[in-house]
């Protein structure tokens, strides 16, 4: 990269862990906009919390400056999603059984 480039609108994106929760970020960088929304994506049930941090006419001496972001995530968060995959499966399994165990014949019992 040139030296002496400046950027008219920077704008970062950090997706976190699903169930990150009390999420806190530290940059030297002078921001315009801070939004956190939340991002689902397949198999996700609560979705993924997303930071979007928004710089307008940052100079290159900024490129080299750190962004730290911090967050909790919870014990349970991390068994959400193997939880609901086992359930899934399951309740496809009964499911089958269920109908397996059902009499469709067409003639009178015997």
């Amino acid at each position: 990269m040139g030296e002496g480039v400046s950027y008219a609108k920077v704008e970062v994106r950090v997706i976190l862990p699903e169930g990150a929760r009390n999420v806190r970020f530290e940059t030297e960088v002078p921001l315009v906009a801070v939004e956190e929304t939340l991002h689902r994506t397949f198999m996700d049930t609560v979705g993924r919390t997303t930071l979007k941090l928004t710089a307008m006419n940052v100079v290159d001496e900024a490129r080299d400056k750190p962004l730290i972001v911090t967050y909790d995530y919870p014990f349970s968060a991390a068994f959400r999603k193997p939880i609901t995959i086992f359930l899934g499966v399951m309740a496809v399994f009964v499911t089958a059984w269920g109908i397996g165990m059902l009499d469709v014949s067409i003639g009178k019992p015997s």
